[in-house]
């Protein structure tokens, strides 16, 4: 799926489980702002393949994502970005803030896979972006996330990844800046456990049994 080229467009898609395979692309980039992408589901949403958001000229900001359902993946070599020259944009995976909005549907299930990356970065001079990563009972975090300022100038963004029950924190990124103030990155569950080996879930095949 593409959205317009200028403006980025807008892209959304509901159904009771949603799937983008490895190979799968959907975009709504454009050249000065990246548009809007929702993924709604009932039950499963697992990403495998692209999604991207991106503001691309140097002067554009990222776009929103929104990748929600009860239980969410995204896997494998998995890329989702709102990255923009000028600004990155905003990302959600499974709620929003503290899982608090209620016009975001909380995930009971999260999970980044070792491989899976998602950024909401200022490429050029601007401000990081906002990611979210929420789940009322379970957050999985082995991949990547970043949210960071641009290298000519901006600060940090802000990264959260949460659950409200158990948060397994092994991925990596960051929400720096090189000539500006630092972002945030929040880690807030009930229970949390950060080591420094990445490593997928025992068992973990690409489902959310």
């Amino acid at each position: 799926l593409r959205g317009q080229e200028e403006g980025g467009g807008d892209i959304d898609v509901s159904g009771r489980n949603i799937a983008l395979a490895p190979e799968g692309i959907i975009t709504a980039a454009g050249k000065e702002k990246g548009g809007t992408i929702r993924l709604r589901s009932g039950e499963v949403t697992l990403i495998g393949g692209t999604i991207r958001a991106d503001g691309e000229s140097t002067t554009g900001k990222g776009g929103k994502i929104d990748l929600l359902g009860q239980n969410i993946g995204l896997v494998g070599q998995s890329k989702v970005t709102a990255d923009g020259g000028a600004g990155g944009g905003e990302i959600r995976v499974g709620g929003d803030y503290l899982g608090r909005n209620p016009e975001v549907p909380n995930a009971k299930k999260t999970v980044l896979t070792q491989g899976a990356a998602i950024s909401a970065d200022a490429k050029v001079n601007g401000n990081g972006g906002r990611v979210i990563v929420w789940s009322d009972e379970y957050t999985g975090f082995y991949g990547s996330i970043f949210a960071q300022g641009g290298p000519e100038g901006g600060d940090g963004g802000f990264i959260e990844t949460s659950s409200k029950i158990n948060l397994q924190a092994f991925g990596d990124g960051g929400a720096g800046a090189l000539k500006g103030n630092p972002g945030l990155w929040l880690l807030d569950p009930y229970n949390v456990e950060i080591v420094n080996t990445v490593a997928n879930p025992p068992g973990w095949d690409g489902g959310l049994s």
